[in-house]
């Protein structure tokens, strides 16, 4: 199951009924993971681990940023960092115990028993010091940048919340749920529980049920036996209803190669000011009809954001005196009709206010390899797409310890004060400072649909189901159904 997966759910109209009784709130939640079990410890199985943030909490959580959620705080992170400190709340596991340092240093005991002691970021630790009754130490073999925020965290792949285990092997956690019974084979009773540092849930109870067939989920929808399916396809179900909550999965932007002919910042501003922004945008993707371009959800009402799309040709004099005799080289992946058609036009906009810009197009397994412009530095503006992991993964694309050829910082944009805030978990701040000093230009942004029954708050979060099962608290079963 990769992060392209898709969360779908509805209301239809038997569960709508279902919700107005006034009885006991229960979500049905059919799901669909690799794995057969509810205990990503036991079955390692992407979908698995997710499943578990309805009983179970991460050390590091989400909530439109990195966040502690079992840990008192981030911890400290720096450049080259091996070992991170934490302190841990006081949160009781759901059979009534405290959560102590030991029980970290037992999760990943457990977890190198399993697969997922071989995956990140479990196999960088080379071992847990505890150091009191809830503080330990996490030493790893190397440094590693996202650490803090993928282990035992929601940001990590597998996305492991921290699980222990009864008498009877029965999975305990500390999330907004506990797992009570397991009635059959495939399925789950879970009750509310009221401790958990993620707030407590509206929801009464959730019934889960695990299937192995998305046609199998349909039909339980269909027929008013599940409200919500993790994840479903959109077709087979009527569209009306589903509520409609979109996240992004990528961002196409135009880099700036700073070590190039833009190489300060008053030719960036510059440059920024004699392209036609808005009209790059329609020419890289024909199908919106409004402004879909940024990093992040927000990023629109940002003011430097702002400032970027503002359309100043007259500057193109100022941006000719800097560039002097020379040219522009734009690049883009050839065989790309929206690479094509944004570069063509941005090199119309600036042939119209009299500079000079020449075209490279670049096989697709040329252009980000080592050879190609992105790496070389052969480039003065490139079409590039971020991927998102993290929401998105600035440090893996702009970091200036993530140079060539070991990173992804291929516009050679290195700013200590961009670097102070991805270190401090300061996003926003970090986007401003893209966009300020003009590192980038944002195009277009792609997303997907989740459909869910009861009114989940948008998420940008990458994996298929953890935006459902993290913000299970969110879920408010008031809600009537509303059609796209």
């Amino acid at each position: 199951m990769d992060r392209g997966t898709f969360l779908f759910g509805t209301i239809n109209s038997l569960g709508v009924a279902a919700l107005a009784r006034p009885a006991r709130r229960v979500l049905r939640i059919t799901a669909g993971p690799l794995g057969h079990d509810l205990d990503p410890y036991l079955d390692a199985e992407h979908g698995v681990d997710e499943l578990a943030w309805l009983y179970a909490d991460g050390l590091v959580g989400w909530n439109d940023g990195l966040v502690p959620v079992l840990a008192e705080r981030l911890p400290e992170w720096s450049v080259g960092k091996s070992v991170y400190h934490y302190r841990l709340r006081d949160v009781r596991w759901h059979d009534g115990r405290h959560v102590r340092a030991s029980d970290i240093a037992d999760a990943i005991s457990a977890l190198r028993r399993t697969p997922w002691g071989t995956r990140e970021p479990y196999v960088w630790v080379s071992h847990v010091r505890v150091t009191g009754d809830r503080e330990f130490e996490v030493h790893l073999r190397e440094p590693h940048d996202d650490f803090v925020r993928s282990f035992f965290g929601p940001y990590g792949y597998p996305a492991l919340p921290l699980i222990r285990h009864d008498a009877g092997r029965r999975p305990i956690g500390t999330g907004p749920f506990a797992v009570r019974r397991r009635p059959e084979p495939e399925r789950w009773l879970l009750e509310r529980w009221t401790g958990s540092p993620r707030g407590t849930s509206p929801l009464d109870g959730i019934e889960l049920r695990l299937v192995t067939l998305d046609v199998t989920a349909n039909v339980q929808l269909i027929a008013g036996e599940a409200d919500i399916a993790l994840p479903l396809p959109p077709r087979p179900l009527g569209m009306g209803n589903f509520r409609r909550v979109r996240r992004v999965t990528s961002t196409a932007v135009l880099m700036i190669n700073t070590a190039g002919v833009l190489d300060t910042v008053a030719a960036r501003h510059a440059f920024a000011a004699v392209a036609n922004v808005p009209v790059l945008q329609r020419a890289f993707d024909r199908e919106r009809t409004s402004l879909l371009a940024s990093l992040l959800l927000t990023s629109e009402s940002d003011s430097a954001f702002a400032r970027l799309l503002e359309f100043h040709p007259e500057r193109g004099a100022a941006l000719r005196a800097l560039m002097g005799d020379r040219e522009l080289t734009l690049v883009y992946v050839a065989g790309s009709p929206a690479h094509e058609r944004t570069m063509t036009m941005l090199q119309q906009q600036l042939k119209a206010v009299g500079l000079r810009s020449v075209l490279r197009p670049y096989p697709a397994f040329m252009y980000t390899g080592s050879a190609g412009p992105l790496r070389s530095g052969k480039f003065d503006v490139a079409v590039y797409g971020l991927l998102y992991r993290n929401n998105p993964d600035l440090a893996a694309d702009w970091l200036c310890r993530n140079r060539p050829p070991n990173g992804g910082n291929f516009a050679r944009w290195c700013d200590p004060v961009f670097e102070g805030a991805i270190g401090s978990g300061a996003q926003s701040r970090a986007i401003e400072r893209i966009y300020s000093e003009v590192g980038c230009i944002p195009l277009s942004r792609a997303y997907e649909n989740i459909g869910v029954g009861p009114a989940v708050v948008g998420f940008a979060q990458p994996l298929p189901l953890v935006p459902a099962t993290y913000g299970c608290v969110r879920w408010d079963l008031s809600a009537q159904r509303a059609s796209l």
